[in-house]
């Protein structure tokens, strides 16, 4: 019989349904690893009362994440909204005209452009009362979406009595001159859709973090990642798939390097009902804690 290809001190029949057919021991390899069998079907490692490791079949793959620790789940809030057709500007909401205003703020603008109001909101995952404003520059050519303001201020008992109501202003001449040479068509107000309550559900993590809990290498020569590709597979399937859709909290999706957007997990903005608009042809953008933007599309 033939030794192993990962333990030499092991020999194997070639007649093994399980990854052991070819050459591959579950007594070296880590627990939850991932392998094509002899049989081509998929098998994990899993170590038994005795402390004995053995390739079990995988039956039914997305029970696979059923089993997954808590720490690879995550909670995301999406919002239900109602179209309003008053505002107070105290309002959780997405669109509208009035936004929550103290006295010494003015709209924000960037180069004399106006920027947009898409929403103000509280985050569902704490108990504080800070309320986060998010205005973006759309109106400006050539730098759409380049740049924002995003702020946050506490909705105080002494906030509130120093509130101001603040419309967008009009443009002056010389912008409205500008805006026709160029032959923009500006965004109007997105109407006001009140935020009614979050719906909390469970995200599984990244899927980086999950090819590690399986112990699967993006690149590998022996199983020319049909493991890897699988799993990725399943992962998109599962009803707990991180969603494309707005959301705070949860994993944060991208349409281009899911990686790079993992710490904007505030809030997560796509196309809506009631903000509809386009990051680019099919992008998302997102929001950190420290009120930063980033946006992607394919």
């Amino acid at each position: 019989m033939p030794f192993c290809h990962n333990d030499t001190s092991k020999k194997y029949t070639r007649n093994e349904k399980s990854p052991l057919g070819l050459g591959y021991t579950a007594s070296v390899e880590p627990i939850n690893k991932i392998l094509i069998g002899k049989d081509n079907n998929y098998y994990i490692v899993k170590q038994y009362n005795n402390n004995l490791k053995r390739w079990k079949k995988i039956n039914d793959f997305s029970t696979l994440f059923n089993d997954l620790p808590k720490e690879y789940f995550t909670d995301a809030y999406k919002p239900t909204t109602e179209s309003i057709t008053t505002e107070t500007g105290l309002e959780e909401k997405f669109g509208g005209e009035i936004p929550f205003f103290i006295k010494g703020e003015k709209w924000p603008t960037k180069n004399e452009y106006n920027m947009t109001f898409f929403c103000q909101f509280k985050d569902p995952r704490k108990k504080d009362n800070i309320l986060y404003r998010v205005f973006i520059n759309i109106d400006e050519p050539y730098g759409i979406c380049d740049d924002y303001w995003i702020n946050k201020i506490e909705l105080s008992p002494q906030n509130i009595k120093k509130q101001i109501i603040i419309k967008k202003p009009e443009y002056s001449e010389q912008i409205k001159k500008k805006i026709e040479l160029e032959h923009i068509e500006l965004e109007n107000n997105f109407k006001p859709f009140e935020i009614i309550e979050w719906k909390k559900h469970s995200e599984i993590k990244s899927f980086s973090k999950i090819i590690e809990y399986f112990n699967i290498p993006e690149y590998n020569i022996n199983n020319t990642n049909k493991e890897y590709n699988k799993l990725q597979e399943e992962y998109g399937d599962s009803p707990n798939s991180p969603e494309y859709g707005v959301k705070v909290g949860g994993t944060p999706v991208s349409t281009q390097d899911q990686d790079s957007v993992l710490e904007y997990d505030l809030l997560q903005l796509s196309y809506e009902h009631y903000i509809n608009y386009s990051w680019g042809d099919a992008g998302i953008a997102h929001i950190s804690e420290n009120c930063h933007l980033i946006w992607d599309c394919c």
